[in-house]
């Protein structure tokens, strides 16, 4: 048999094996982590980061509230019951500042359900069209028969204290997800020509 027929199909599975090893440690390194929980870890973000704001005509916006549940070994989790996810938006960086309380958000959405995402064990969305702005999000359920109930924000710059409004269970916080940004920040060229 030809050699060259060989070698080709053997370069596409070895590409093919290096992309999805890649893609999979990429997981979710635009999200933040807590680990040291009584079941594992819990990382939480946006699908498809850098997140942008709805724009009509330019851009959807949709970008799921993502969650990844890993056990200790960092197994992917799917014993679950009752997962859950409150959200919190608030409109910019000043209006995050002056609040006292969660109350305080610019819009808020109680006891959204978290779904498992078909053929991804551990990954769960909650499915959203988002703005630009502050977001925050309080995790809760049954995971392994454990109790969860965390609550994370989005970081920004300018916002005095990114985690005033953060409960992480006991957790270790690692990293931080960025904040959805305004379209028009990458747009090529801008609006402002200079």
């Amino acid at each position: 048999m030809n050699k060259k027929r060989l070698f080709i199909p053997a370069v596409i599975a070895a590409i093919a094996i290096g992309t999805l090893g890649y893609v999979g440690s990429q997981e979710a390194d635009a999200h933040q982590r807590i680990t040291g929980l009584s079941f594992g870890t819990i990382i939480i973000g946006h699908d498809n980061e850098p997140a942008f704001g709805h724009e009509k005509g330019v851009w959807l916006g949709k970008h799921n509230t993502e969650v990844f549940l890993r056990d200790a070994d960092n197994n992917p989790i799917i014993d679950i019951e009752g997962l859950k996810v409150d959200k919190y938006y608030f409109k910019n960086v000043k209006k995050y500042n002056k609040a006292d309380d969660l109350s305080d958000a610019t819009a808020i959405s109680l006891g959204n359900d978290l779904n498992q995402v078909f053929g991804e064990s551990g990954t769960y969305h909650s499915e959203q069209v988002i703005q630009s702005g502050i977001y925050g999000y309080r995790v809760y359920g049954d995971v392994n028969d454990h109790a969860l109930d965390v609550t994370l924000f989005c970081a920004a710059d300018g916002m005095n204290d990114p985690t005033k409004f953060e409960d992480t269970d006991d957790g270790e916080p690692l990293r931080e997800f960025g904040c959805p940004r305004d379209i028009d920040d990458i747009k090529f060229p801008s609006k402002n020509k200079k």
